[in-house]
């Protein structure tokens, strides 16, 4: 529920969005990583190979900061979030490249 949300969020501000769970995003980043912008996920840890790569919102109600510290573009979101807060920090990391 909450990937569709964030999905619809960044699909209404002009974004193309892929939906997958981490281990369908692994092989996804795997193939296509050079073309990958941004992750989102409550799951770091399963991305640490791309940390250098793409930037990261880290999802959660307490993120842990040691799995956030390893993405040079990181920034948390805490649940519950308003879209607008999505989406500004997107265009602060989208826009830093």
């Amino acid at each position: 529920m909450v990937r569709r949300l964030i999905a619809g969020i960044l699909t209404r501000d002009g974004y193309a969005v892929v939906e997958a769970e981490p281990g369908r995003a692994r092989e996804l980043l795997r193939d296509k990583a050079e073309d990958t912008a941004l992750l989102v996920t409550d799951a770091p840890e399963f991305f640490l190979d791309y940390a250098q790569h793409v930037a990261l919102v880290y999802l959660g109600t307490f993120p842990e900061a040691q799995w956030a510290e390893k993405f040079p573009r990181c920034r948390f979101l805490s649940k519950p979030f308003p879209p607008e807060r999505l989406l500004a920090l997107t265009h602060e990391l989208l826009d830093a490249v």
